[in-house]
């Protein structure tokens, strides 16, 4: 099961590898004369896992985007402890098996740290939440003694992600667990209609948007499929480009783009809105690269296939293509293609529908019949 998740805690029994996008305020319009993709810039080691950033905030893609991607490991029998952010955040799940609860660890902090960290290192302390109370209200806010609430507000050094002294168990919303009189047994059953409007499987093949044999499978989520991001105002979509497959040169209408390449490869290009070509690398497992809004973009799949996972900065984002069945192209009159860039009538033709039924995901020329 691969999903998208909005959490708070992270309870594993197998390593987990999340990625996650912090959504901030930002500007609609970027004027941006260069892209280049990014690997992190800064590794936090802990006790339990890791934590890997791409940008930091004085990064100008950072300040034009409004987003801070992060990609996060949890390790055997380890815990990432509760804690929570001032802003939305969409979570992806690459490796999931997971539990998940609520809490309030802050960490505002780490947003101006730089380089790689160890939780031993001197000074480099996480500070709790808790920590910022009254230690007597907090008491009572717990109907427990102080010596029991200051465990809640001491710096620890073992980081965000710590190891599990004793095991755990999943408890998961649909267990049929109650104690005697009918009261439930892990106080998340009642839970299960929220749950399941926070969860949303990207990796259906019945349920993807656009699927074909010869050229991948795209998988999108919005307001309409996960109602609470039209409260967030964001969306992510999911897809798979087999060997040689291309992306359909498009641009999206209302929303910036940062895609996370899960396997595979492509070669990626990306033009701004007056023709200038701002991005055109090849990307690779563990890249991230940004798509403005207004830019656009095409892909074409190496040999070992793409596949990608893209967050988007509006709850219902609008993607227009250039080519293919449903692009703006199609609909043109032969006499508009052939007087505008000086091509034949057959010509024309062949550019309003060469590409026959296929929108967005083009399979390799080779294989088209």
């Amino acid at each position: 099961m691969v999903a998208i998740k909005l959490i708070g805690v992270f309870l594993c029994l197998l390593g987990t590898t999340v990625i996650a996008t912090s959504r901030l305020t930002s500007p609609e319009f970027c004027n941006l004369q260069q892209l280049t993709k990014k690997q992190p810039l800064q590794f936090l080691q802990f006790e339990g896992g890791s934590v890997e950033k791409y940008l930091n905030q004085n990064d100008e893609e950072f300040q034009c985007f409004g987003l801070n991607p992060e990609r996060v490991t949890i390790q055997t029998e380890s815990l990432s402890l509760p804690n929570f952010f001032p802003f939305p955040r969409l979570i992806f799940i690459k490796e999931v098996i997971i539990s998940y609860l609520a809490g309030g660890v802050s960490s505002q902090h780490l947003q101006e740290q730089q380089g790689f960290f160890r939780p031993d290192q001197e000074g480099f302390f996480f500070k709790s939440t808790y920590a910022g109370f009254d230690r007597e209200l907090l008491a009572e806010s717990f109907n427990e003694s102080p010596q029991v609430v200051s465990a809640l507000q001491e710096p620890s050094n073992r980081g965000l992600i710590v190891k599990v002294q004793q095991p755990m168990r999943f408890v998961t919303p649909d267990e049929q667990q109650f104690s005697r009189g009918g009261i439930p047994a892990n106080g998340l059953e009642e839970g299960r209609f929220c749950s399941s409007k926070l969860v949303f499987n990207l990796n259906s093949q019945r349920e993807a948007d656009i699927f074909s044999e010869q050229a991948g499978k795209l998988n999108l989520v919005n307001e309409h499929k996960l109602p609470i991001l039209s409260h967030m105002d964001v969306s992510a979509e999911k897809g798979y480009l087999q060997p040689n497959a291309l992306f359909s040169p498009h641009w999206t209408v209302n929303s910036h783009t940062l895609v996370y390449v899960l396997n595979g490869e492509a070669q990626v290009q990306v033009v701004s809105n007056n023709g200038q070509a701002v991005l055109d690398e090849q990307v690779n497992k563990g890249d991230i690269f940004f798509v403005p809004q207004f830019f656009a973009t095409t892909a074409r799949a190496g040999q070992n296939g793409f596949e990608w996972v893209a967050f988007k900065t509006n709850k219902s984002p609008l993607k227009s293509p250039v080519a293919g069945y449903t692009s703006v192209f199609r609909a043109m009159p032969l006499e508009v293609i052939t007087n505008s860039y000086m091509v034949s009538p057959s010509q024309a033709q062949g550019l309003k529908i060469n590409r026959q039924t296929e929108s967005l995901l083009f399979s390799p020329i080779s294989q088209r019949s």
